[in-house]
């Protein structure tokens, strides 16, 4: 069994308070023993701290999923009459030489 260790994350918020400071919510989350070593390392050699490593892998992930969500909501309403409708209003020009695609 894979040991855990327990390392605090702090989470900042968005909203300022009144002395314009940002406030911050800890976390207390469990490890492998693998992870933290991966962590500090990777951390280290991005000259930055464990926890700044935490809140952006979370930003990251976050806005993965959310982005993955957005395109499924705006897949929802798709056509083929709409993307017909999109494609008539191109027009009849040719792509860019940089545009053009060709298969390998």
């Amino acid at each position: 069994m894979t040991a855990m260790v327990p390392i605090k994350m702090i989470r900042t918020n968005a909203n300022l308070t009144q002395q314009g400071t940002l406030t911050a919510t800890e976390r207390t989350a469990r490890l492998p023993e693998s992870l933290k070593r991966a962590s500090k390392r990777i951390a280290a050699s991005d000259d930055t701290t464990t926890n700044q490593f935490f809140v952006v892998s979370i930003a990251e992930k976050i806005s993965a999923m959310e982005t993955a969500d957005f395109f499924q909501r705006r897949g929802a309403g798709a056509s083929k009459a709409k993307a017909d409708l999109a494609w008539g209003k191109v027009g009849n020009v040719n792509p860019a030489a940089q545009d053009r695609w060709t298969p390998d």
